[in-house]
């Protein structure tokens, strides 16, 4: 059988399963958001109207190794009513992180000029050697950029990604845990002007949380599914857009709320802890929705804070190719210049 033959007949299979049980992934391990055990149901927007002033933002990371020190690199772009922010950027900010030996991490930290922008050291103090988790780095140096970003805006913020950031602490290490609390903290002061457009929810289990929800889904589907599937059965009657009541989730001393949206094939979550502005936000993103269904402005962020992170690797790249980086590291290079030349197109 010809490869052509072999992936259309596998896909017709899928299709045929997912019609008949509902949802055929993997069962749910964990969800690598933070969630709450209950998640209730408060009614539906009653606001029409949409944000007139608003700043977006959204970051992006990479890494690459030279000599074995690995150095992460994050960019973000953010459009204020009154500025743009790009990062990085001339006045010192802390847009590079370094996993590397103790020695090497001392050495940088009594630089400084270096230090002003060079990460050594997680929000809560612990030095990123050996021992620290590098997805870990690459995601406290992102939402340090946000906060930082979040800070400066002169309007309400609409971040792509979620208002309470980090994975779900329920399962990290004290360690970890430590280094996002401080995040999260960082950020408290500005929630009532933040919103949320969390746009990956093939690992959030939220939808099969609200009782009413529930009910439905588990009539077309045997395994708790994630929230991409769970809004497809919940929307058969093919409203389009389609948008959930408002979903009410207490997290600890935090109040979460929380809308989904289904725009064609596209599906995100809008959320604040601010429920005043949270249906505004909703209609905006609705308003401004794209050819995706995604709204307009927060692809423009991701696709300009994403450039920013590939120029800064191609950068690192060519500077560091003369003392040494890594094999894996010169495909990251062609793969950042064709995302340069896409967007240059």
């Amino acid at each position: 059988m010809e490869s052509h033959h072999v992936i259309s007949s596998l896909l017709d299979i899928i299709a045929k399963m997912d019609k008949e049980l509902g949802y055929i992934g993997p069962p749910e391990n964990f969800s690598q958001e933070n969630e709450s055990s209950e998640i209730e149901i408060l009614g539906y927007c009653e606001e029409h109207s949409t944000l007139t002033n608003f700043s977006y933002l959204d970051s992006s990371s990479r890494m690459i190794t030279i000599k074995g020190v690995r150095v992460y690199m994050g960019s973000l772009f953010m459009s204020d009513p009154n500025f743009t922010l790009a990062i990085p950027q001339v006045i010192p900010t802390q847009f590079l992180a370094l996993k590397a030996s103790s020695s090497v991490l001392e050495n940088i930290s009594r630089d400084n000029i270096i230090s002003s922008y060079v990460k050594v050291t997680s929000p809560a103090g612990i030095p990123y050697d050996q021992n620290y988790k590098d997805d870990n780095i690459s995601d406290e140096l992102r939402i340090s950029l946000e906060n930082y970003a979040i800070s400066k805006s002169s309007s309400i913020t609409i971040v792509d990604g979620q208002v309470i950031p980090g994975p779900n602490l329920t399962f990290l290490s004290e360690e970890y845990k430590s280094a996002f609390e401080k995040l999260i903290n960082d950020r408290v002061n500005y929630f009532p002007t933040l919103i949320g457009v969390v746009k990956r929810l093939d690992m959030s289990y939220k939808l099969s949380k609200v009782k009413e929800f529930n009910q439905i889904i588990k009539k077309f589907s045997k395994i708790r599914p994630p929230d991409t599937k769970a809004i497809e059965i919940i929307s058969q009657k093919g409203e389009d857009p389609f948008i959930t009541p408002i979903l009410k989730e207490n997290w600890g001393s935090l109040v979460r709320y929380m809308v989904y949206v289904k725009v064609r094939n596209s599906v995100f979550r809008v959320e604040s802890t601010n429920l005043d502005i949270l249906c505004k936000g909703v209609n905006t993103t609705i308003d401004r929705s794209g050819v995706r269904g995604i709204p307009d402005f927060i692809e423009i962020a991701d696709r300009i804070s994403k450039r920013l992170s590939a120029s800064i690797f191609i950068l690192s790249f060519i500077l560091g190719s003369k003392i040494g980086v890594s094999y894996d590291d010169w495909g990251k290079f062609w793969e950042a210049s064709e995302e340069i030349r896409e967007h240059d197109i």
